[in-house]
């Protein structure tokens, strides 16, 4: 940057900021801005403003607000206005504009050129709309233009993310706001000058981890304290991907020709290197995603039992099905594997551990947020005996999944996450022909009837719903409860509810934790007080606990009297939320449960057997429990999502073998058949 540099702010205007959809939410990306906004006052740089709006009559609408009744950012309104903070100081410049692009207004360009500015930071909102006309504006313009990723925002995020992917290759470059204003070098990021701070490896790649030189890193914040910097993660890229790929390839050959049972017995030695560290694996799982520590020790049971469950499966890699017929179950190839960071022992161990079986390599991108078990993990895996190049592993974000996904080494994809990151993952494998198996996460119904038994149910939902945070893909979201017990079951839900231990998640006693980081806890914050807005009534909740103001922490919130068509109801919080629904009658209540585009997991409470009938053959998703709200899920069993729910075959048990293996028919002429 130089000192012809400018900071052009875009429609930062109250009824664009108050979209509960927005993604990073409302108070993250204020915050973003706001440091913006004063290192560049700081550094003397003009800052300008654009802003939408509209005449009081509407007679400048957009056609399609016209079409749509939208009345946003009208004249001498509230919603037109800036929030605190952003406002306009005296010298800076206003551009008032009704479509798109900021440069609409034709004094903005007449106004750049007079003050000899060359250089636009860009920041505000919608990336997918606003932004990206005025960033191409400018770029016609031949301005030099840098997109502050961090300090834009969207409700539409898998669309804003196409986008700026887009732009960065051709009118902008992108960056964030500490790339381009540093800490104070006793800041957290100056490693330099605090030695504490753990800098993590780039990748595992040919059996040795990876220098960082050269690339960016990720903070990495204690949910319980974020003040607390515990480390930096290094991003890796295409260059890292095509390396690890190319590695991967050439194991695949050697890897393919260990026999299965060689195979096997390696990951019998893991499984007891795993069985070994379970103290270890608890404790970095608490320490690394904030899990309270009974769930973390859940979760490592049931690694090991996924694990186990391999083993007891990969008995066979060739199947007679007739005197003359076989079957053989060949390796794919070079498997992606992507894991989310929620559960990061078991879905990666139950990803990994079928793929090798059939003699598969593996591409691993681990979630961010748990560096250290990963690193345990993959030294387990090494003092098991498994081969160099058998499991490569490349830190990083979505950029670097889709520099994974790019390598035309990859035979076949395994993913756990959201919904808008599985589409894009579906279209590119498409576009190769590859296959994906993707769990998407789920927004998950429990129809609780008039003759259940209510306060079994209202206790074991509360211990479902809120178990880490709610931030579990089959975790309980929306309760539906018939017409004649809905009063009562709100009562006693809500008083089990209230009584949850919330604390420290190292002890065995918590039960809530926090967040995964403050922009979930800002979410939650915004989407709750919109709901409560729009006419919600809050039971429970609905704050950050006082005792606990340095985290993530959320309270256990519950909310009644939500619109059908709220984005709570219809999207997966992944968060301590909890809504209760009014159903009719039964089937009212199997239709509300069938409401929604995600189909994962369904629970129902009942002591009528023809009712269970009714519920397992009318709801449709890929998991059912009767009677029981813990998310109780086994090894042997098919996991799969329906509707937006999930793509592919299923994950574990026999299903395992359907996806990390091709099937070949080999027919052979019986000795004494006629020529």
């Amino acid at each position: 940057m130089t000192a012809r540099t400018a900071l052009l702010l875009v429609d930062l205007q109250h009824d664009f900021l108050g979209d509960p959809r927005l993604t990073p939410p409302r108070r993250m990306l204020l915050d973003r801005v706001q440091i913006l906004l004063a290192a560049c006052r700081k550094e003397g740089f003009p800052v300008l403003h654009a802003r939408t709006i509209v005449r009081a009559d509407g007679t400048n609408r957009m056609p399609h607000w016209q079409r749509n009744q939208d009345s946003r950012c009208v004249e001498g309104t509230p919603g037109a206005m800036p929030p605190a903070g952003l406002d306009a100081l005296a010298g800076e410049s206003i551009y008032f504009k009704t479509f798109y692009s900021a440069f609409g207004n034709p004094d903005l360009d007449k106004d750049l050129r007079q003050a000899g500015i060359d250089t636009l930071l860009v920041a505000g909102v919608h990336t997918q709309s606003c932004i990206q006309a005025t960033v191409l504006d400018a770029y016609e313009r031949k301005y030099q233009v840098i997109l502050v990723t961090d300090a834009i925002a969207s409700y539409a995020p898998h669309h804003a993310d196409l986008v700026v992917r887009h732009l960065a290759d051709r009118a902008c470059r992108s960056t964030t706001v500490s790339e381009l204003f540093p800490p104070e070098k006793d800041g957290p990021l100056r490693t330099t000058q605090n030695p504490d701070v753990r800098v993590h490896p780039l990748a595992f790649i040919d059996g040795r981890w990876q220098d960082t030189a050269g690339h960016r890193l990720r903070e990495l914040r204690d949910p319980c304290d974020w003040s607390r910097l515990t480390g930096l993660v290094p991003l890796a890229g295409d260059r890292e991907a095509r390396t690890a790929a190319a590695h991967c390839a050439q194991a695949r050959t050697q890897w393919t020709g260990f026999p299965l049972d060689r195979r096997v017995s390696l990951l019998k030695t893991w499984m007891e290197n795993l069985d070994g560290a379970r103290r270890e694996l608890t404790d970095l799982i608490v320490q690394e995603v904030a899990k309270p520590k009974a769930a973390a020790q859940a979760e490592v049971d049931y690694a090991i039992d996924l694990l186990k469950n391999t083993i007891e499966m990969a008995t066979e890699d060739r199947e007679p099905i007739a005197p003359d017929i076989a079957v053989n179950y060949r390796p794919r190839g070079v498997i992606a594997i992507i894991t989310p960071w929620n559960n990061p022992l078991a879905l990666p161990v139950g990803k990994l551990a079928p793929a090798l079986a059939y003699g598969n390599t593996v591409m691993w991108k681990p979630a961010l947020q748990s560096p250290v078990l990963v690193r345990l993990l993959m030294e387990s895996l090494l003092g098991a005996g498994f081969p160099a190049n058998v499991v490569n592993v490349l830190f990083g974000d979505a950029d670097t999944a889709r520099s994974v996904l790019a390598c035309p080494e990859i035979d076949a994809v395994s993913f756990t996450g959201s919904e808008e990151a599985g589409r894009e993952i579906a279209a590119t494998c498409g576009l190769r022909g590859i296959p994906l198996q993707a769990e998407l996460g789920g927004n998950n119904a429990v129809l609780v009837a008039q003759d259940a038994d209510i306060d079994q149910a209202a206790s074991d939902l509360a211990r479902a719903v809120f178990s880490f945070s709610g931030q579990r893909c089959t975790a309980p979201r929306r309760i539906i409860v018939v017409a004649d017990v809905f009063d009562s079951f709100c009562e006693k839900f809500t008083a089990a509810v209230c009584a949850l231990r919330i604390g420290d998640p190292s002890d065995l006693r918590t039960q809530i934790g926090p967040l995964i980081s403050k922009e979930r806890q800002a979410m939650m914050e915004q989407q709750v007080q919109a709901a409560i807005d729009a006419g919600a009534r809050l039971l429970a909740g609905g704050r950050i606990p006082e005792a606990f103001p340095h985290g993530c922490w959320f309270e256990p919130t519950v909310l009644t009297d939500v619109g059908f068509d709220s984005p709570l109801v219809q999207n997966e919080t992944f968060g301590p939320l909890a809504i209760l629904m009014r159903a009719k009658d039964f089937d009212d209540g199997i239709a509300l449960c069938n409401f929604v585009r995600q189909g994962l997991r369904a629970i129902c409470y009942t002591r009528s057997g023809q009712a269970k009938d009714r519920f397992i053959n009318q709801v449709r998703t890929g998991l059912i429990h009767i009677n029981e709200a813990e998310t109780r899920i086994s090894a042997q069993a098919p996991f799969l999502g329906w509707k937006a729910s999930g793509i592919g075959l299923p994950e574990h048990g026999r299903w395992d073998r359907d996806f990390y293996t091709r099937t070949q028919a080999v027919y052979k002429k019986s000795a004494d058949s006629p020529e």
